[in-house]
């Protein structure tokens, strides 16, 4: 098992590795799912909603989308074009709703701050992707980086809003993607800008294509184990690094935190 106890050891793991990106958890779930497709998620499509009488094709998905694009602009008023699947995606992630894409980062400091700021008595997990050997597996894609206006992008952004994904493949002239794809999202929020954020975009997840059975290899996705008796320095040495809540996450809130966690620390 490889674990990172100590900063040292994070800085290594991030420097000697070719372009790579990372996600911290702050327990060992040992799992690369998107929040839509959790089991916690899964559950509402068992459950009578009140948005009217269920259809046979419903689907969480859809609804939680349509509802998001329906009510947004009440409280806010820059949104994307009502079309514009992708860009609604990256702003319901922004606001912590489930959807296709899974976060991810350049730096390592930063998951490393998502394994240890949280649950200070469970063992965390850090991942470490290479996004150039995820999206290799897609032939339409290749080694590289496609952009947002990708055919395969687009399809697994819009899918969720088409009552026919076969024909929505036809139409791109592309085969319907099983597997994830790595993309660069637009620095639209602060908080990517901050976290050095990148994303991976999921078709429904299948046996035999999510990320940890097609990446098996340690080159293309590995994990590293954060001892729970390791949190607390890690933090502190993080925060003496400049990477604590209020740098992440730039609000009032978060400015909160940090002064209580810099208060917890000091050492008199």
């Amino acid at each position: 098992m490889s674990l990172i106890e100590n900063i040292q050891r994070a800085v290594e793991i991030g420097t000697s590795s070719s372009y790579v990106w990372f996600r911290g958890h702050s327990k060992t779930y040992n799992l690369l799912t998107p929040g839509i497709f959790r089991p916690e998620t899964e559950l509402f499509e068992q459950i009578p909603i009140s948005f009217g009488m269920r259809s046979p094709d419903f689907k969480i998905e859809h609804l939680i989308i349509k509802e998001f694009i329906r009510r947004a602009p009440s409280l806010e008023g820059n949104l994307p074009q009502k079309e514009d699947y992708l860009s609604w995606l990256f702003f319901m992630q922004h606001y912590s709703t489930p959807t296709r894409l899974l976060d991810w980062t350049e730096s390592i400091l930063v998951a490393l701050y998502f394994a240890v700021y949280q649950e200070p008595k469970s063992d965390g997990e850090i991942w470490v992707l290479s996004p150039y050997k995820l999206n290799e597996l897609n032939d339409n894609v290749g080694y590289s980086m496609p952009t947002l206006n990708n055919r395969i992008v687009k399809f697994l952004a819009d899918e969720p809003m088409h009552a026919n994904p076969e024909k929505l493949a036809k139409d791109l002239n592309i085969e319907i993607p099983k597997y994830p794809l790595a993309i660069h999202a637009p620095m639209a929020f602060s908080r990517i800008v901050n976290q050095r954020g990148t994303f991976t975009i999921h078709p429904k997840p299948k046996e035999g294509f999510i990320l940890t059975e097609i990446l098996s290899d340690e080159k293309g996705l590995t994990r590293y184990i954060v001892p729970a008796g390791c949190k607390n320095k890690l933090r502190q040495d993080l925060a003496k690094l400049g990477i604590n809540h209020v740098t992440l996450f730039p609000n009032l809130d978060s400015l909160s935190k940090t002064i209580i966690d810099e208060l917890h620390d000091f050492k008199y």
